[in-house]
């Protein structure tokens, strides 16, 4: 057992997209479906740069859009 411990990793496959969802299989192996909502007003990053601007809590210039 070493010092470091990773927690669990969430994984899933986008399958569709909708201007009002996104559809995801969570489970390849019993084709389990579900849909997340998309709600402007709730997203913490809208691009894929602003999370990797934005992934270290604590490090310097950290910024965080949490309202």
């Amino acid at each position: 057992m070493g010092l470091v411990h990773f927690g669990p990793t969430l994984k899933f496959r986008v399958i569709d997209s909708t201007k009002n969802a996104v559809k995801i299989m969570i489970n390849q192996k019993t084709y389990e479906f579900h849909f997340l909502k998309r709600d402007i007003e709730n997203s913490y990053y809208t691009t894929e740069q602003q999370l990797e601007n934005n992934s270290c809590t604590g490090c310097p210039n950290f910024k965080c859009n949490l309202k």
